[in-house]
């Protein structure tokens, strides 16, 4: 029968009634930090492996992304290999912004086309039934036939509408009550619809017959 050198020792010790020396204690911690560095050298193998797999994934994304673009996969699949939120938001950011500029540019034509002015200035016009004569901002509008009427040149909401279409004539005007003063009679001028007469005044005559020319000119256009 064959005995460990440490079993040989304890069998002598207790053949001659000796108390177990400290080699005993001394042997039994070597091998508890023997054991203790074989937990931590596979630990650290452990810690090792997992550190290369994840330095390797964003070459295992790369080449897959260049894999997919050479054989002509989609983009925004790629695009999801890199980022999983750049694959969601960056498509839908500009389908919008793609949206929003076309609405821009529809509204702007709309904005352009309904301003469109041919001829504008400043007239006094008289009001309705008794109301009494005030300046007004007005614009001539050769697309739509229309001759519009404003607060002042910076408003863009209109105060009144006169479509030329309704226009039967143009003629020589007379002030009246309450009619601008120090202002030459044959600036005057009065324009006939199928509704009513308006009244107005040019700050002179020679801008009374530029109104009534352009005025005219509409109508034998339409």
């Amino acid at each position: 029968m064959k005995f460990s050198t440490s079993q040989e020792l304890q069998n002598l010790e207790m053949e001659l009634g000796q108390v177990p020396e400290r080699w005993k204690e001394m042997w039994d911690k070597v091998k508890a930090c023997q054991r203790s560095e074989a937990q931590a050298d596979s630990s650290s193998r452990v810690a090792a492996g997992s550190l290369l797999m994840a330095s390797s994934l964003p070459h295992q994304r790369r080449s897959l992304g260049v894999y997919l673009q050479e054989s002509g996969v989609s983009s925004t699949i790629n695009l999801s290999l890199d980022s999983d939120t750049s694959s969601t938001s960056t498509p839908s950011s500009g389908k919008q912004g793609g949206r929003r500029s076309t609405s821009t540019l529809y509204s702007q034509f709309q904005t352009a086309e309904s301003e469109n002015r041919s001829y504008e200035g400043s007239l006094y016009k008289k009001g309705a039934f008794m109301k009494p004569w005030k300046p007004r901002w007005f614009v001539l509008d050769k697309t739509k036939h229309q001759l519009r009427y404003y607060d002042g040149r910076l408003d863009t909401e209109c105060k009144g509408v006169i479509d030329l279409a309704e226009v039967e004539s143009i003629t020589p005007g007379t002030p009246t009550m309450g009619a601008p003063k120090m202002v030459d009679e044959k600036a005057f001028f009065d324009l006939k619809t199928t509704k009513r007469v308006y009244n107005f005044c040019a700050q002179d005559v020679l801008l009374a017959q530029q109104w009534i020319d352009r005025i005219q000119s509409c109508l034998s256009d339409a």
